[in-house]
This record gives C-alpha cells, structure tokens and sequence, in this order.
C-alpha cells in the first residue's frame, strides 16, 4: 500500500507569555503555551513513527525492485539460452556457428567462436566452449524429490519437488531453479497457500518454464515468486 500523508504538527497561535503582561495574561499565556507542548511531543512521536514508516515502505521497496532486476536478468539469460539452443550436442554434425547452446554431460554449453566440425569440438574439451551461466553453481537433483535448503539448483526428471517449510529460513533467501525439462508433470509444492504469485496465493507451481526463482518473504510468510 502507498505511504499516507504524514501527521501535521499544530503550530501555536496564541499569544506567547512575556515580562509586558500583567500577571493574570501572563499566567494564562504561560498555561496555554504549555500544554501546546504537551500536545507537540505526541504529534511529534506520531511524525517520527510516519518517517520510520515511510523508511522501511521505501527499504523494502528499493529491496522488491532489486529482487526483481535479478529476477528479470536471470530470465533474459534464459531467453537468449533458450533462444540459441541447438539440443543435445551428441546429435549435431557439420559447421555450427555464434550464438549457440548445446546441452552435454548434464550441463548446458555457449558457444564461443563459430566452428566448422561441431563434432571435433566437445564441450568441456574444445575451448570454442564455456559452461553457461545457467549451469554454474547449481547443485543437480532430480524429481520427485524435496529441496532441504535454499540455493541454485539444476532440476531434472518430472513428479512433484516439494519446498522446505518456511519456519526458520532467513528472509531474502532464495530458491533459484532451472528445469532441464519444463513440462506441467514437473510441479513445485509448498505449504497451504505457500506461494504467493502475481495472481494470487497457491500451493502449487506448474514448472512449464525454463526458470524460477522465488524468495522467502518473512512479512507475509510465504515464498515470493519473482520469476
């Protein structure tokens, strides 16, 4: 929600005490001055709440913009892999030119320089190749399964992987996932409701895409999913 109109303090209008009035005005002016300051320190701590406030609205949202510069970085990573991948390099034969990605011995390879016999350049063997960033990092399991921790993960097969419960995972962690094949049979299960997506709270996640990405968020316990 957006950050409301902060709480006005109440200037003092009447007449202040001074040493030209007679006792009687002095007094009273004295009165009237002081319990105005009374009034001044609890909207005063109501201002310093609202500023607290607004603070920790901006943190967060600085944070859920951050999040989701990633979170789209990833994703164009993917595309452009996604976009230039040529299959299994067991199965190409001849000249193979940039941009290329080849899948190999369970990792994913971008292709460096043009090469005129794909077959005289393994990855992992030839330097035409590097492993693709989609493929650094990430430790391998294989569905059905359960994720134990947070971390980049390389997920093969199809079932259902099931989500740690969220009780004692620091907020901000992430759970970064590829899927060597996306497909509906591959799904992400969490708690009751665990997921909360742009379109709402669910408990499943059908892994029909290439990626995902998603954050524990304290706030709402739940796991956020960015991507």
């Amino acid at each position: 929600m957006p950050v409301s109109s902060p709480p006005l303090l109440t200037p003092f209008i009447e007449p202040g005490p001074n040493r030209g009035q007679d006792e009687d005005e002095f007094d009273t002016n004295q009165q009237n001055f002081v319990n105005s300051q009374f009034n001044n320190v609890i909207e005063q701590n109501a201002l310093a709440g609202w500023i607290m406030g607004a603070a920790n609205f901006t943190e967060n949202k600085a944070s859920e913009a951050e999040e989701s510069a990633n979170a789209a970085a990833e994703s164009e990573s993917f595309v452009l892999t996604a976009a230039s991948f040529k299959g299994a390099w067991s199965g190409l034969s001849g000249a193979l030119a940039v941009p290329a990605t080849v899948y190999h011995n369970d990792k994913y390879w971008q292709l460096l320089v043009s090469v005129e016999n794909v077959v005289a350049n393994e990855p992992g063997v030839s330097s035409a190749w590097a492993v693709s960033s989609q493929s650094v990092g990430r430790t391998e399991i294989t569905a059905p399964t359960t994720i134990q921790i947070p971390g980049r993960y390389y997920v093969k097969g199809s079932g259902v992987v099931n989500m740690p419960s969220i009780a004692g995972i620091p907020g901000g962690q992430t759970f970064d996932l590829a899927f060597q094949m996306p497909s509906k049979s591959l799904i992400l299960q969490a708690a009751a409701n665990g997921f909360s997506t742009r379109k709402g709270n669910t408990d499943q996640l059908l892994c029909n895409k290439a990626y995902c990405e998603i954050v524990v968020d304290t706030t709402l316990n739940k796991y956020r999913v960015l991507a």
